[in-house]
């Protein structure tokens, strides 16, 4: 689903239980961290989640964090901008009936909304982000603003370099 532009008729993550679970954000509707770690700061923002199994059975329950860039924080150019949502962890809770999780910690850095730039380099865009915490049926939203640490974007995180010989055993053609 990282590039479909529909809407799924079943959406990554959702499975049929015997039981039904509501997911509640504890962390705030906004969070922020800087483009490139470093200094006295810290470089990364938790979100906090709590999964309550409000049914009559036990059962499992597997949260997932996707991220979206937000109109304007990718070059429209950009084949990056071409990104719905891209899946960056997940969580896996087991319940019994009216229990609640302890509180799931999904830790997100500039790096966890890197994307490559069309030239293979992965780069970091400042800029604002959707993060999606859902278990397939209900989805939770919290945006991210990546704060610049350069006037010039993107900040790249890990340049590409085109392998010197066609030798290499890594080579796929």
């Amino acid at each position: 689903y990282k590039y479909f532009p529909d809407e799924p008729l079943w959406p990554f993550g959702f499975g049929l239980s015997y039981t039904d679970f509501k997911l509640q954000v504890l962390s705030g509707p906004v969070a922020q961290v800087p483009q490139q770690g470093g200094g006295a700061g810290k470089d990364y923002a938790v979100l906090k989640l709590q999964v309550e199994n409000v049914g009559k059975m036990a059962g499992d329950e597997v949260v997932l964090a996707f991220f979206r860039p937000l109109p304007g924080t990718l070059p429209s150019t950009s084949r990056a901008a071409k990104i719905r949502k891209q899946l960056f962890d997940f969580r896996r809770v087991g319940l019994q009936a009216g229990e609640k999780s302890d509180t799931l910690y999904f830790f997100v850095r500039a790096s966890t909304f890197a994307v490559h730039a069309d030239n293979g380099d992965e780069v970091s865009y400042a800029g604002s982000y959707e993060v999606q915490l859902t278990n397939g049926l209900q989805v939770e939203t919290v945006r991210v603003d990546v704060v610049a640490a350069a006037a010039l974007q993107p900040v790249v995180l890990d340049a590409w370099t085109p392998t010197e010989s066609n030798d290499d055993p890594m080579l796929v053609i």
